[in-house]
């Protein structure tokens, strides 16, 4: 089986300190995915610190000097490895940046030379905001070299060409989906990209339903993503739970699991 943490919402507001609490004694022995978003407008959101809570302008990530040398040595160290977490992380007209925005295509090559250029890495994945995209968007991805932590629909022809290589992938899709009763738990390998679905572990979630899916994807040697949020973690599940604690509770199970891999973003598009 294999495990990967994504952690998203990492930017120029983001206090190391913060990321710290979450994962020491954690990023030492599995490595931590931080979706990172290179130019962040504040707005309103409600994660969003009060000392910038309202801003409209965006804030680049160099911008924390303090922040981004954090991020460079936990890199070096093999701590975390580094996505592509949108542009802005705004919501035009209510709707998902990477579903309403515009322009995508040009902001996501920005973006991706910004972050490998300030950050001293290579970027090879991209977590859409607020985990919606529509085909502007895709395209944006696609276009610009990047896989895909999402699963857009198979054979929806304003995504994809529909032919063979998205009918056999669609037929993998429903076959876990309808027989087994899961989420598709590999890899798509597309010509251009890469996908994969993953868990959302947030407040809307239930323990039981997390639990049940981590099983089945540890029957079929499958790879389950644990997707959260840093500035989330004292928040708990619908079931009680609180996020912090449900992650050492996978972290534990994952232990007792003989030869589990503990993947970065890199090392996940690498498997075949």
């Amino acid at each position: 089986m294999k495990f990967l943490i994504r952690d998203d919402d990492t930017c120029a507001f983001t206090d190391p300190e913060d990321l710290i609490k979450c994962y020491e004694g954690i990023w030492d022995r599995v490595p931590v995915n931080l979706s990172v978003t290179p130019f962040r407008i504040p707005g309103n959101f409600k994660t969003v610190p009060s000392s910038v809570l309202g801003q409209t302008s965006p804030i680049p990530l160099e911008k924390n000097q303090e922040l981004v040398s954090f991020l460079k040595e936990k890199k070096r160290a093999g701590n975390i490895c580094i996505g592509l977490h949108g542009y802005q992380h705004v919501k035009p007209h209510g709707l998902p940046e990477y579903v309403a925005g515009t322009n995508l295509l040009e902001k996501t090559k920005e973006a991706k030379q910004y972050l490998e250029a300030t950050l001293d890495c290579s970027v090879t994945t991209f977590i859409p905001p607020n985990n919606g995209i529509a085909r502007e968007g895709f395209i944006a991805v696609v276009r610009n070299g990047l896989n895909l932590i999402n699963i857009p629909p198979l054979l929806r022809p304003s995504f994809r060409t529909i032919g063979p290589e998205n009918v056999i992938h669609y037929l993998r899709f429903k076959y876990y989906s309808t027989f087994k009763k899961m989420r598709y738990p590999y890899v798509m390998h597309f010509n251009d990209h890469k996908e994969i679905s993953y868990y959302s572990v947030t407040p809307s979630q239930r323990m039981s339903e997390l639990l049940d899916g981590f099983e089945k994807c540890r029957r079929v040697n499958g790879i389950f993503i644990f997707s959260c949020h840093y500035h989330a973690f004292d928040r708990r599940l619908t079931s009680g739970e609180r996020i912090r604690d449900t992650l050492n509770i996978f972290l534990e199970m994952t232990d007792k699991i003989p030869n589990v891999k503990y993947l970065t973003y890199d090392r996940l598009w690498s498997l075949p």
